[in-house]
């Protein structure tokens, strides 16, 4: 493929994902959440620790080879970012980029190895809750897909195959609406200003930790991938400032955003997974939502504490620090 071909391929397909909420692992919320407890406590730099702790799931919604390919390396190779940073801003952005990853970081709890809901096999809470959620997603889920056209006998089984995994994205939501209501009432205000203060060096971080091996790996320039890195980052920044707006609103409102975000995640995943155009409304989007609240909100402020407590342990035995030198 072409570079500008790749490059055209990965801007389209992030503008036609733009409205919708990256939801992966722990979302938008909850990582603020945990940068505001991490490293740097207040300031210009704890705005940068968590404006990098958004960063890395920035590729999640770009279903081209590059784009999975730099969703892996932002959540398995964080070392590439930190190696890269060099004054107090910069390094601030890196310390939070590390906090978010799933190797030892906060999506490995989410992910991988919950801390507080141990089962066998050992799973992340984001999975054991999504999986506990999906069984009351299959009779929905199997109506709108034969009102899209599936047939009726094999709609519950296709039903049976998604509902997993979108059982973990409406976890995730729920936990970061419950974040807003319970834990954090200014996490949006705190989310938009770290978009918005975020230093107007990132990009360059960002492509001197990632463009080389982009361009090795996809035979495109250095240019070409420096190029997609910083648009990529762009795009993400502002929808960053969008999901930190929505939740300025009280608890309600922000509702309501999660269940339009949920009916376009929702419809795009199916699409993709099943070739299905399914219509899913917002009432429906809001009721699976406030079902995932509902199994999460006895359990989630513990794994959270326990997810803080983990990453502060494992970034002093990492040596992930922040900047020290006064006026650096």
């Amino acid at each position: 493929m072409k570079p500008s071909k790749v490059l055209c391929l990965l801007v389209t397909t992030l503008l036609s994902l733009a409205p919708a909420v990256p939801a992966y692992p722990w979302a938008y919320a909850t990582h603020a959440y945990f940068a505001e407890r991490l490293g740097e406590r207040m300031g210009n730099l704890n705005f940068q620790e968590m404006y990098g702790s958004l960063l890395p799931d920035q590729y999640n919604f770009i279903l081209t080879p590059v784009g999975e390919y730099l969703a892996v390396q932002t959540h398995a190779n964080p070392e590439a970012v930190t190696g890269a940073a060099g004054d107090c801003a910069t390094q601030a952005v890196a310390f939070g980029f590390a906090t978010h990853n799933e190797i030892w970081g906060a999506d490995f709890t989410a992910h991988v190895a919950s801390l507080t809901l141990p089962e066998s096999p050992i799973k992340g809470y984001v999975i054991i809750k999504g999986d506990e959620l999906a069984p009351d997603l299959v009779a929905p889920l199997t109506e709108i897909l034969v009102e899209a056209g599936a047939d009726p006998v094999q709609a519950p089984f296709i039903a049976a195959g998604i509902a997993p995994f979108l059982g973990h994205l409406l976890v995730e939501e729920g936990v970061d609406w419950l974040v807003k209501k319970e834990l954090e009432p200014s996490v949006g205000t705190r989310i938009m200003n770290a978009a918005r203060l975020r230093t107007t060096k990132t990009p360059l971080l960002l492509a001197n930790a990632y463009a080389p091996e982009v361009s090795s790996t996809f035979g495109v320039s250095l240019l070409e991938a420096t190029a997609m890195i910083f648009e990529v980052e762009r795009q993400y920044r502002q929808m960053s400032l969008d999901y930190g707006r929505a939740f300025l609103g009280n608890p309600e409102r922000v509702m309501d955003y999660l269940a339009l975000q949920g009916v376009t995640v929702g419809q795009l995943y199916i699409k993709a997974a099943t070739g299905y155009d399914v219509v899913i409304s917002p009432e429906l989007a809001e009721a699976f939502t406030r079902q995932a609240v509902a199994l999460v909100e006895s359990t989630y402020e513990a794994e959270l504490i326990a997810t803080l407590a983990y990453l502060e342990d494992e970034l002093e035995n990492r040596g992930v620090e922040t900047c020290e030198v006064r006026g650096r």
